[in-house]
């Protein structure tokens, strides 16, 4: 068993340059698929901190202008017309470049 061991470390010692490609690659895709596995679980969980989560919201609108995408960017003065409107609505919360 050793001696496979033993073959695959000699193996790659004489082909150096083989090596430090794959090794490399392994290396590159490792630290991509962990990035993205962070960015994932960092998403997933944005909100769930809040004791009532279940009644946290975001706006998103879709603007005819940018060809019927999701836009999550409003006017300023939304969120009180919608607080001052909406009985339901017990408080709100704006940021800028979030």
């Amino acid at each position: 068993m050793f001696n496979y061991i033993k073959y695959a470390f000699k193996s790659l010692a004489n082909n150096k340059v083989y090596t430090l490609i794959n090794v490399g690659g392994l290396t590159l895709g490792l630290s991509v698929a962990l990035a993205l596995a962070m960015s994932i679980v960092g998403l997933a969980g944005l909100d769930r901190f809040h004791e009532n989560q279940d009644s946290v919201y975001k706006l998103i609108h879709a603007d005819d202008s940018t060809y019927g995408r999701w836009n999550d960017a409003s006017s300023a003065l939304l969120a009180p017309a919608v607080y001052e409107a909406l009985p339901g609505v017990t408080d709100y919360c704006q940021y800028l470049w979030a």
